[in-house]
């Protein structure tokens, strides 16, 4: 599957609200409340400009924009965050998304190690995606398993 990664930029603000404020994506989100224009609005201002963060937006071999991908420095290591536009979802795109994810952050940011995902027990798909690309469960035996792709 072809799919590029580019960075997010300001005309990219409504799509990231709509597809974060999708009923699914909600309900696997470690908080599952509705999020607010004006929250929205900061956090994306701030993700623009941050050192620490990197959004990618993913497209496919047509140029659409299919889902995201986010990265969260955190000494050592990253967290990731992600997210599938409702229309591709079921496609595989998860995985690819994950792949080029771990690839472009591991080549820019050299000084961490590993890459962590919080994922919900329940999120069989993401789950999934984590598992095909080489990363290993770290069960908690919470409600969310954490999963672990360390750079080598």
């Amino acid at each position: 599957m072809k799919l590029t990664l580019r960075n997010i930029r300001e005309d990219d603000k409504r799509m990231l609200f709509d597809w974060a404020n999708d009923p699914e994506t909600r309900r696997q989100s470690i908080s599952t409340s509705p999020i607010t224009w004006s929250t929205h609005e900061k956090w994306f201002a701030d993700r623009l400009r941050s050192e620490s963060s990197r959004t990618f937006v993913a497209l496919d071999a047509h140029g659409h924009s299919v889902g995201q991908i986010r990265f969260e420095k955190r000494e050592n290591f990253a967290d990731i965050g992600m997210s599938i536009d409702i229309k591709y979802r079921g496609m595989g795109f998860g995985t690819a998304i994950l792949e080029e994810g771990c690839k472009a952050i591991f080549e820019e940011w050299q000084d961490i190690a590993f890459v962590l995902g919080e994922v919900k027990r329940d999120n069989e798909p993401s789950r999934m995606a984590c598992l095909r690309n080489g990363f290993t469960e770290q069960d908690s035996g919470g409600e969310y398993v954490v999963y672990k792709k360390s750079r080598y």
